[in-house]
């Protein structure tokens, strides 16, 4: 253990010591002993590895989610599958959308499921919701054209958004089905939605490189800004609205103020496209998944690179957090799902 403790710590120098940002400044840096601290208390550890591997298809596990308990993580793959977070053992697999599954989200009470997906060459147009004691399929949402990439419950459970390769993002009411807004975004697939803590915006990534911020209340665009170079495939709110997350094609990930859109840190270090992103709930981390097979955890105050999981054979392409924290998942283009502890 002790042997453990010192070759971290000389990693950990030596990650923060080499890692700069956009910025080019150079300048020698001291670990002070909160962050020491912080870093001991990574999820570097692997309590599980499960598999969704199909016999005759490629499984991709585009996305992962914990349950509001923590108890439970649902996958996406070929099906949706339920596993016990404790033994790492299956508990229900659900059919899923047609063809594959490219996104689920937990409702906050733990009670519904949405998903949606597609083949592909056959877009599953639909958004559909799950109860997840029978997972018995209970309500279908139509309205989208083509495939649908992503779906997101606000807050309080009471609204759905959804976005796909149709220019549009659709705000839904869990209760009724309705459609309340369709927002359009002129010629630009949406990748990736997330709601803020307070559920009063929602923000939206795209293939032009933009972030954009709306109103959920009616639906309009509140404000709209370049943050990449290329496509922005994940996004995602800081637990206290502060902080907005981006990951991209163009292998960085950027940390911005929500407040002015001002851009913090430019995190770079992956080889690859960036396909996920999550912040710690006590928001001092940041994960991010990407092509090169890695998932690398970064300190937000600084934008500095704490830690580089490794173990993956596939490209990570979801990573989540368990609402204490304590917990990390990570799923990648092989079918394999690793369970991740605080070492």
């Amino acid at each position: 253990m002790f042997n453990y403790f010192i070759i971290l710590c000389f990693s950990l120098a030596i990650f923060v010591t080499n890692t700069s940002f956009a910025s080019d400044v150079s300048e020698e840096v001291v670990i002070p002993s909160q962050q020491v601290e912080l870093a001991l208390t990574l999820p570097t550890r692997v309590l599980h590895t499960l598999s969704q591997k199909h016999k005759k298809r490629k499984t991709n596990i585009s996305s992962i989610a914990f349950s509001p308990s923590g108890q439970t993580l649902i996958s996406a793959g070929n099906d949706i599958r339920l596993w016990d977070v404790n033994n790492g053992k299956l508990l229900k697999t659900l059919q899923g959308n047609k063809g594959r599954t490219f996104a689920i989200a937990f409702s906050p009470d733990g009670q519904l499921l949405a998903s949606v997906g597609g083949h592909s060459r056959t877009p599953d147009e639909t958004v559909k919701l799950w109860e997840i004691n029978t997972g018995k399929l209970i309500k279908t949402l139509q309205g989208h054209k083509g495939w649908v990439w992503t779906v997101a419950f606000n807050p309080n459970g009471q609204k759905l958004a959804s976005s796909g390769i149709d220019d549009t993002i659709r705000l839904w009411e869990v209760s009724s089905s309705k459609l309340l807004h369709t927002m359009k975004v002129y010629q630009d697939d949406v990748w990736s939605v997330n709601f803020s803590p307070d559920g009063q915006v929602l923000a939206s990534s795209s293939s032009s490189g933009t972030i954009k911020l709306w109103d959920v209340s009616n639906g309009k665009l509140k404000k709209s800004f370049l943050a990449h170079d290329n496509w922005v495939m994940t996004v995602c709110f800081s637990s206290d609205g502060k902080l907005i997350a981006s990951g991209s094609y163009d292998k960085t990930v950027k940390l911005w103020e929500v407040s002015s859109g001002k851009l913090l840190h430019t995190l770079q270090g992956h080889d690859s496209v960036v396909r996920s992103i999550i912040f710690h709930p006590e928001g001092q981390i940041l994960a991010s998944g990407n092509d090169d097979k890695t998932v690398k955890l970064w300190k937000v105050s600084s934008g500095k690179l704490l830690y580089t999981l490794e173990g993956h054979e596939g490209r990570v392409l979801s990573v989540a957090f368990s609402p204490d924290g304590k917990i990390f998942a990570s799923g990648d283009s092989r079918g394999i799902i690793k369970l991740w502890k605080n070492n």
